[in-house]
C-alpha cells in the first residue's frame, strides 16, 4: 500500500481518494508503468461518487503533465488541455485557481505548436501570457515571451518574432543569476540573430551573434556545459558568413 500525502494539488474541496490516487498514478508512471498509471487515474475519476468540479480539473491537470512527457502524446495532451481550460472557463474559475488555468492555456498552446498549429499556438501563449502578467514574475512572463517568439518565427514572420525575443531577453533580468538563465540568454541571443538573418539583415543579425559570443566569454566558468551552446551558435553564424566574404 502506498502513502498519499497532499502536495500542493489545488482543489481545496476535491475529493481525497482522487488526490491519493493521482500522487499513486503519478509514481506508477515514473516507474515507467504510463498505460497502467493512466487507467488507474481514470477508473477512479470516472467512478467517483459526487464528483465535484475541484475533481475534474485535478484530474485533467493530471492528464496534461502525463502526455506532455516522454514519450508525449500531443493529440490526448491537446484534449485535456482543453477539458482543463473549458471547465475553469464554464465555473468562472480563471482568476480563482489562475495557475492551473494559466497551465492549460500554456499547454494547449505548447500541444498545437508541436502539431504545427502555429497561428492557433501563438494565440493561446499569447492569453496564457497576458493572464500570468497578474500573478507571475518576470521571469516567468520570459518563458511567455520566448514561446510567442517561437509561434512567430515558425510563421516566418522574423522581424516580429525578433522583438518578442528581446522581451524575452528583457524580462529574464528577473531570472536566478545561474546556467539556466546564461543558456537561454545566450540562446534568445542566437535567435535574433537567427531572425535578422531570415530577413536578410545580416549585419543586426551579426551584432546579436557578436552578444551571444560575448556572453559566453563572461561565462568561462560553465565551460563544461558550453559545447553544444558554442556548437548552435556557429551553425547560426554559418549562415550569414557568405554574406561577408
Amino acid at each position: 500500500m502506498v502513502a498519499c500525502k497532499r502536495q500542493g494539488l489545488v482543489a481545496p474541496k476535491g475529493s481525497a481518494h482522487l488526490d491519493c490516487i493521482l500522487i499513486v498514478a503519478e509514481r506508477t508512471f515514473d516507474s515507467g508503468h504510463k498505460d497502467k498509471a493512466v487507467s488507474l487515474a481514470a477508473t477512479v475519476h470516472n467512478n467517483l461518487p459526487d464528483k465535484t468540479v475541484a475533481d475534474d480539473i485535478n484530474y485533467f491537470a493530471f492528464c496534461t503533465g502525463i502526455f506532455r512527457r516522454d514519450p508525449p502524446d500531443y493529440d490526448k495532451l491537446l484534449l485535456y488541455a482543453d477539458s482543463l481550460i473549458t471547465v475553469i472557463e464554464k465555473n468562472k474559475l480563471s482568476t480563482v485557481i489562475a495557475d492551473r488555468y494559466i497551465m492549460g492555456l500554456n499547454r494547449k498552446a505548447d500541444a498545437l505548436f508541436a502539431k504545427g498549429q502555429y497561428t492557433d499556438a501563438y494565440g493561446y501563449y499569447y492569453k496564457a501570457k497576458k493572464n500570468a502578467k497578474e500573478n507571475g514574475d518576470s521571469c516567468s512572463l520570459s518563458n511567455y515571451s520566448h514561446s510567442l517568439g517561437m509561434a512567430l518565427y515558425k510563421q516566418q514572420k522574423y522581424i516580429d518574432a525578433a522583438k518578442r525575443f528581446m522581451e524575452s531577453y528583457s524580462e529574464s533580468a528577473g531570472c536566478p543569476d545561474d546556467f539556466t538563465r546564461f543558456y537561454h540568454r545566450q540562446e534568445l541571443f542566437d535567435n535574433i540573430g537567427l531572425s535578422y538573418t531570415h530577413s536578410h539583415q545580416y549585419d543586426s543579425a551579426m551584432v546579436y551573434y557578436q552578444k551571444a559570443l560575448a556572453l559566453i566569454n563572461e561565462n568561462k566558468k560553465n565551460t563544461t556545459k558550453m559545447k553544444s551552446t558554442l556548437f548552435r551558435l556557429l551553425l547560426s553564424l554559418s549562415a550569414i558568413w557568405p554574406t561577408f566574404i
